[in-house]
């Protein structure tokens, strides 16, 4: 029978032993994305995706996709050829860039936003290719228009009436992974609420009257804005660590928290060794926040000018 000391000093060696696991991480550990021409918002939202990808993810964008249907057609322009041959090029160039993110390496968006330029449909409204603030969940937008198979979360089969005749018609729901949670007058009252509380509240029916069948990717906007559009920093909301979001399915992991604080962009990342890491591209290396514990307990820190988790949540990746 082994004693409690003996049990006792198993524990510390394991405990040591994550520890310096960590440590060394710390050291090892590259910035995938340094912040040029002002792009933090798609640093964080490369870092979110392909640091520690889905398998929808890897599937659809890290994959040469041979189904044609995963190209689209007039996405960058009406004349379908050459809009098809610049969808190709961004995708390759989107590619190039997971794979290194994926791998661990340092690499740069330069050739992806030069080839970007040649998307006028896509590249209007938000210049994507030009320096300036814009919006993470935007650019994850234009993502789905590229890599339209990413629109992989499905319902339950429907029947409707057909409105043209008196037939029925059985079709399956098709959705972006993206959904913007509702703002405005209601982000006071969800101060202290978990995040799970505040996407089954009312005034989100719009999603969670949804009754889905497959759910391989799910993102959250939290955009911080009152009835004023004011920006509400004092208000905390409390990530959950897994969600379910199909009736008796498996429960998805939050993979990635993008954060926003005084004009940039940061993200939180989860790496497949468990430990979490902050990844800001005004820095020169990512810091380590270390298991999910830390995380909740982790706020603004202005010695290693890490923005709160917390009060500065932008978007979640389940």
């Amino acid at each position: 029978m082994v004693g409690i000391d003996s049990n006792k000093q198993n524990i510390t060696k394991i405990t040591q032993s994550k520890e310096s696991q960590y440590n060394m991480e710390t050291t090892t550990v590259k910035q995938p994305l340094l912040n040029l021409n002002n792009g933090c918002y798609i640093d964080v939202m490369m870092i979110a995706l392909f640091r520690n990808p889905y398998p929808l993810v890897k599937r659809v964008v890290m994959k040469p996709s041979q189904d044609r249907m995963c190209v689209p057609v007039d996405a960058c322009s009406p004349d379908p050829v050459p809009s098809r041959r610049t969808a190709k090029k961004i995708q390759t160039a989107t590619r190039n860039v997971a794979l290194a993110i994926s791998n661990g390496k340092t690499t740069n968006l330069i050739r992806l936003r030069k080839i970007i330029r040649d998307c006028p449909e896509l590249n209007k409204n938000e210049r994507f290719d030009a320096g300036g603030m814009n919006d993470c969940s935007v650019f994850f937008e234009f993502l789905i228009e590229i890599f339209p198979c990413l629109k992989a979360v499905k319902e339950k089969k429907q029947t409707v009436k057909c409105p043209d005749c008196s037939a029925l018609v059985s079709y399956t729901p098709t959705h972006s992974p993206l959904f913007y949670l509702a703002h405005g007058r209601n982000i006071a009252r969800w101060n202290g609420k978990k995040l799970s509380e505040i996407i089954k509240s009312r005034v989100n029916k719009d999603f969670n009257s949804l009754k889905f069948k497959k759910a391989p990717l799910i993102l959250f906007d939290f955009t911080r804005l009152d009835e004023n559009m004011k920006y509400r920093d004092d208000v905390c909301v409390l990530p959950d660590r897994h969600m379910s979001f199909v009736r008796g399915g498996p429960r998805r992991n939050l993979r990635a928290i993008v954060v926003w604080a005084d004009e940039h962009y940061a993200v939180f990342a989860l790496l497949t060794n468990g430990a979490w890491f902050y990844f800001d591209g005004n820095q020169t290396h990512p810091y380590k926040i270390g298991p999910w514990e830390k995380l909740l307990r982790h706020d603004y820190d202005e010695d290693e000018h890490i923005i709160s988790p917390i009060r500065n949540s932008k978007l979640y990746v389940y």
